[in-house]
């Protein structure tokens, strides 16, 4: 079972004050009532389990806000009691330095007399009465980090006053966990994971922050005015007119001879000479200078003879 599903503390029938399971009978003996849907609850002390209450008979099923009711009410109820806190360290964007970083603060509750309308408690930060911590509980279903709708009056009339909201959700995953002293009960458990864990709280507003900003704006500020008054003195220049490029002279197209291929002049031919050839002793259109026909059959014994001389030899 998850811890939302668990309900750490009820409401007890007869006196209508909110109470843990160690306070009261188990089972139905508890007579307590859930604070968020108002249905019975049973209360469960074994020996195994942390003790807790539970819906009698399902009614869970209808009540989604059981853990976070109970837990807002009882911190509603021992706030008072709270003498240190760890804060979260914070950071915001466009700033590489911190706006502060996680540290646990020495406080003493301070009794409100402020605005209806504002943080659930207040505590001064040590002995400086200038330096105050607001606590707000939102209401049980509601994002812890969304910023309620006061914050912007309140924080514009005490500037000097951090405001931190509660993250139920945290003690969800540690409200019946192993880590739990044996000497604590589940209120002095409550108490201590308000104080000793800085992942509960979440930064609504802080001081510094509005002033690093502030400062940031004023930078900018300044620098753009730096900028114009600079921008002012320097001297006004004209442009300087670009040089103009001479123009190259226009000259008229070249008129190119026509190139025509030359005439290609062949050899002369050799007029044929009519004679009888000396091999084969028979008339001949034409013969070679060295006396012989061009008749194949002529060509072809020439050869032979030749042949057969060279063998001879």
């Amino acid at each position: 079972m998850s811890g939302k599903t668990l309900i750490p503390f009820a409401i007890r029938d007869a006196d209508q004050q909110i109470v843990s399971a160690e306070e009261v009978e188990s089972g139905l003996g508890c007579q307590c009532h859930c604070p968020s849907c108002h249905g019975v609850l049973i209360a469960r002390k074994g020996q195994h389990k942390a003790h807790h209450f539970s819906h009698h008979k399902g009614s869970e099923r209808d009540c989604a806000f059981a853990f976070e009711t109970s837990i807002r009410l009882m911190l509603l109820d021992k706030l008072d009691r709270i003498n240190s806190l760890s804060t979260p360290a914070l950071r915001i964007d466009g700033f590489h330095k911190p706006v502060c970083t996680g540290k646990t603060l020495a406080v003493s509750h301070v009794p409100s007399s402020g605005p209806a309308e504002g943080p659930t408690a207040l505590y001064q930060v040590g002995n400086d009465a200038r330096y105050r911590l607001g606590i707000y509980l939102p209401p049980a279903g509601t994002c812890a980090t969304a910023p309620p709708p006061w914050l912007a009056d309140y924080t514009e009339r005490y500037g000097c006053t951090g405001v931190l909201a509660v993250d139920y959700g945290v003690f969800a995953t540690l409200m019946f966990k192993a880590e739990k002293p044996g000497s604590l009960n589940s209120i002095g458990w409550l108490l201590q994971i308000m104080s000793t864990h800085p992942k509960c709280l979440h930064w609504l507003y802080h001081p510094r922050a509005k002033k690093m900003r502030a400062e940031r704006e004023a930078k900018k500020k300044r620098d753009a005015e730096l900028r114009q008054r600079y921008q002012q003195q320097q001297p006004q220049q004209k442009p300087k007119p670009q040089p103009q490029q001479p123009q190259s002279p226009q000259f008229p197209p070249i008129a190119r001879p026509r190139q025509v291929a030359p005439v290609r002049i062949s050899a002369p031919t050799q007029p044929k000479r009519p004679g009888i050839c000396k091999h084969c002793r028979l008339d001949a259109s034409d013969i070679s200078p060295e006396g012989y026909c061009y008749r194949q059959a002529c060509m072809d014994s020439r050869k032979l003879t030749q042949s057969a001389a060279a063998n001879r030899r």
